[in-house]
């Protein structure tokens, strides 16, 4: 990259850059067919539903402004213990944005978000190899999973499907 990244708030425009994005980040993480979300999807969700069911920043590629070279998602959850957080989804920057500060910049950013609205904190997971987990506790954050032993469960459409065909809730 020749000059820094602009970052700024995502606009509905965005989501096919987005979308490319998360499919670039998905590879990164060996799970390319993951992905199922269509640029209709974000647009819907981000742009078109009030209150919008993410936030996003993103920054534009300086050598090419139709380009975006990383984002960073997130939304509003709340935490029975400690109030309004904030989730961090997805912090991405492509291969030729690492190691010039766009990570901080783009974390930060969701940072001041969350100090900004009072929220207690802003959470995320990574997975075990990535090699971002010295990048996260440099910038302050602090892995819970030793610490709490917590582990991180998702109930996906199927199981809630199978759940809901042995349940008695009709």
């Amino acid at each position: 990259m020749s000059s820094v990244p602009l970052i700024r708030t995502a606009r509905k425009e965005d989501c096919k850059e987005i979308q490319r994005l998360i499919q670039e980040l998905a590879t990164y993480e060996k799970f390319p067919h993951a992905p199922k979300l269509k640029v209709e999807d974000l647009e819907r969700d981000g742009f078109e539903s009030s209150p919008p069911k993410f936030k996003c920043f993103v920054a534009e590629n300086p050598d090419n402004e139709e380009e975006l070279c990383g984002y960073a998602m997130y939304y509003p959850t709340y935490s029975a213990w400690d109030g309004k957080a904030i989730r961090l989804e997805d912090l991405f920057v492509a291969p030729e944005g690492r190691g010039t500060g766009l990570g901080k910049r783009l974390f930060s950013l969701v940072a001041k978000e969350a100090l900004e609205g009072n929220y207690c904190r802003v959470e995320f997971t990574a997975l075990g190899w990535n090699q971002a987990a010295g990048f996260y506790t440099h910038l302050g954050a602090e892995n819970t999973t030793s610490s709490e032993d917590r582990n991180v469960w998702r109930l996906y459409r199927s199981g809630m499907e199978k759940l809901l065909e042995n349940s008695n809730l009709n």
